[in-house]
């Protein structure tokens, strides 16, 4: 819009007014991709304030006095949300205390979205800073959620428990509580051209058009019940997949899936909150979203049809219509009434005005092409851009990859096991190698090891009933004796069962199919060796301990970094072993008492995913 003094006055309020200071708690997601993003001023923010105020810099003379404020505030907010990824998991706490950077550790859960909805915001302090610490937050967060989708299925749940990493909501959909992890997937490709970020977008569409697709959209499922949907409503926040799917290039779809939402808006005038899967309003509330109007921009650019233009101009009479009032823009309580309610929405103004506006006037006062929008539609520098930090290699670099393959190991499921596995070798650390199967070895409902990008001392395991289609990621401390276990002797349906006796501490009896597995032994009585070693001569292939001391109510589980006893000679050990906190053990004993048979724990697989 070229208001350089409405953006200069609205920039110099901030960095005179913006405080950090409020002894409260709020949404880290929320601040995140609005304050870190965008605050109250405006369309701009932090972020997207500061690079917008490096461009206006350069044709105007009035932002002369502009000397990074607004990135040096990012900084600061960018520091006090990194306090929040300090979990086993790498998933931020729900919410956190501006005014101290202290998480509300009453609350252990956190959704796909809210936990998956970093890496542009921390990819850009990063690109800005060249401190790498804030994207390895974002991106370990991301690598848990993706290393805990359901292995037949490739689909992810809701809300997931940030210490367990146990699913909490096995509701499955593109919607609320999901639908930005899949968007900063691919929003993270375009970012720093990683290939990684593509790949796990494409096996996450495959799987959504497989499993989720029905004739006139997509349903929510229970991954437990894979056969029946889950819910028997639609959230209008799924209005934004159109978009995402012209990113990906798949436009015909996106044409048909926008078409539906267009038809609503047509009969509605707007978008309403909560439709029945036969389009009958359940929850008449139209909130301001945009994500109707974003993904008609992004189909207008790629088609250039003036059809998608003629919604813009509709949208904005509506908007006039029956929005406006005397002091701003009104939600909808009502849209069969047209009652209106007592709120102006941020996104009103940072997302549906600004889409908008680009879709009518096509002249800028700077190149969008040297950025991409955030899920707020905030502006977010591209690595190989000319905000990368001078002096440093761009973060598109750190994406690049070799391909190195593996023979498969040998043992009973050989036949079931990708015939080469790819590592993609990161450089500066930002993340480390991971192995990927091939989608040949994941159809046939196998377990396999990847390496994990998360952790130096830690490990993934993931123990999977794939008679029930169950499966339960824990997160372990590796122990500082025994072998590392290499992409040449990876682990595959190896039988879980637990010892006996279950400290581990005397000889371990027990049927042989049992013992040529994963011991689960209980902390106790002897030192770690001295139990690692029993379950090595009793046959075991790996040893799980599970930590035997009480967690008080609402606590901070603490991990064990398991060592010997300096008596045993460390070089007798030849399995690894793990440690695990009471929560993680208590949820394994119950997945393995379930059924004592030992048929069923056959079933049992136990794949370790390791760094």
């Amino acid at each position: 819009m070229n208001l350089v003094d409405e953006f200069n006055m609205a920039t110099k309020q901030i960095v005179r007014n913006l405080k950090f200071d409020c002894d409260c708690y709020v949404s880290t997601f929320e601040v995140n991709i609005r304050v870190l993003g965008y605050p109250d001023f405006l369309f701009s923010g932090l972020i997207a304030g500061h690079l917008s105020a490096v461009e206006f810099k350069k044709i105007n003379k009035k932002l002369a006095w502009y000397k990074d404020e607004l990135l040096k505030l990012a900084i600061d907010l960018g520091n006090i949300l990194h306090k929040a990824f300090n979990t086993e998991t790498g998933i931020p706490y729900r919410l956190i205390n501006p005014s101290n950077g202290s998480p509300f550790f009453f609350d252990e859960t956190n959704c796909v979205a809210c936990g998956g909805t970093f890496v542009l915001e921390f990819g850009a302090l990063t690109i800005l800073t060249g401190n790498t610490s804030y994207i390895k937050k974002a991106i370990e967060a991301m690598d848990f959620i993706w290393l805990s989708r359901q292995p037949n299925t490739d689909l992810v749940g809701s809300m997931i428990h940030i210490y367990s990493g146990q699913w909490i909501n096995f509701r499955s959909s593109i919607g609320s509580e999901s639908d930005s992890y899949f968007e900063y997937l691919l929003k993270g490709y375009a970012q720093f051209s990683s290939y990684q970020m593509l790949d796990r977008f494409s096996t996450h569409y495959e799987a959504i058009f497989k499993h989720l697709k029905y004739n006139h959209g997509f349903y929510d499922i229970n991954l437990n019940k894979l056969n029946s949907s889950y819910s028997y409503t639609l959230d209008s926040l799924r209005a934004f997949f159109p978009g995402i799917q012209v990113m990906y290039g798949d436009v015909d779809e996106a044409v048909i899936y926008h078409n539906i939402f267009h038809h609503l808006v047509k009969k509605h005038v707007f978008l309403p909150e909560t439709l029945s899967f036969d389009y009958k309003i359940v929850n008449a509330d139209y909130k301001q979203r945009p994500e109707f109007i974003e993904s008609t921009y992004y189909i207008y650019l790629a088609t250039q049809d003036p059809y998608y233009y003629d919604i813009a101009t509709e949208t904005i009479d509506n908007v006039e219509i029956f929005l406006r009032t005397p002091c701003g823009y009104a939600s909808v309580e009502n849209l069969t009434t047209f009652k209106l309610g007592d709120r102006m929405e941020t996104f009103l103004v940072s997302e549906l005005f600004k889409y908008l506006y680009l879709m009518l006037e096509p002249s800028l006062p700077f190149d969008l092409s040297k950025y991409i929008f955030s899920t707020e539609a905030h502006i977010m520098p591209k690595s190989n851009g000319s905000f990368s930090k001078p002096g440093r290699k761009s973060l598109g670099n750190l994406f690049k990859s070799n391909d190195i393959t593996y023979k498969s190991p040998e043992g009973p499921d050989a036949d079931a096991t990708a015939e080469y596995i790819k590592i993609n070798y990161l450089i500066n650390n930002l993340w480390k190698q991971y192995l990927r199967v091939s989608s040949e070895f994941l159809e046939r409902k196998s377990a396999i090891l990847r390496s994990s990008p998360l952790f130096n001392n830690y490990l993934l395991l993931k123990f999977t009933n794939l008679a029930k289609n169950q499966s339960s990621t824990f997160v372990g401390s590796i122990a500082q004796f025994g072998p590392y276990i290499s992409p040449s002797n990876i682990l595959v349906n190896v039988s879980v069962s637990i010892s006996d006796p279950l400290d581990g501490c005397n000889e371990i009896s027990g049927h042989p199919t049992k013992l040529n597995g994963v011991l689960v032994i209980l902390r106790g009585r002897c030192s770690f060796i001295v139990k690692v070693k029993n379950a090595q001569n009793a046959g075991a292939r790996a040893v799980v301990i599970v930590d035997d001391q009480a967690i008080a109510p609402y606590s901070v589980p603490s991990m064990v970094h398991m060592s010997g006893d300096g008596v045993m000679n460390e070089s007798e050990i030849k399995i690894p072993s793990v440690f695990v906190h009471p929560l993680q053990g208590s949820v394994l004993a119950s997945l393995i008492n379930q059924n004592a048979s030992i048929d069923i724990f056959d079933t049992y697989t136990c794949s370790l995913v390791y760094e």
